[in-house]
């Protein structure tokens, strides 16, 4: 997925690259996030380790990152496209199949209704 920005320089338009891919050795993903700016030079994000560390109590948490608010949603909007190629699904997208069900199911038995059709949708006799 990509999508255009002005970058931190504002060197005009730059393109903005999530990838993901399924790691070959372990149950993960790479996610991969570059820039191609117009006169082809790439960037890319500094790798960073995710790891659970324990906090003591009375300790504050720091953010694990920060992302600039003209990126944020247009990154993580790259971000979940990406995963959902790779088929991981939301609990957004599993809300919105489950609600696109419902309401297939409730037109059929509307129309079932209008129309007079039995459940397999041959013609009710109205003798």
């Amino acid at each position: 997925m990509a999508y255009r920005k002005k970058d931190k320089f504002g060197m005009g338009l730059s393109r903005i690259e999530v990838r993901v891919q399924r790691a070959m050795d372990m149950d993960a993903f790479n996610v991969l996030i570059f820039q191609r700016n117009p006169d082809g030079k790439m960037f890319t994000l500094k790798p960073m380790e995710l790891e659970w560390v324990e906090v003591g109590s009375g300790h504050s948490l720091q953010p694990t990152m920060t992302i600039g608010g003209m990126l944020a949603g247009d990154l993580l909007d790259a971000l979940i496209q990406e995963m959902g190629t790779q088929g991981i699904k939301t609990q957004r997208d599993s809300k919105t199949e489950g609600i696109l069900e419902a309401q297939t199911k409730h037109l059929s038995d509307m129309r079932r209704i209008v129309f007079m059709e039995d459940d397999d949708g041959n013609k009710k006799r109205s003798d």
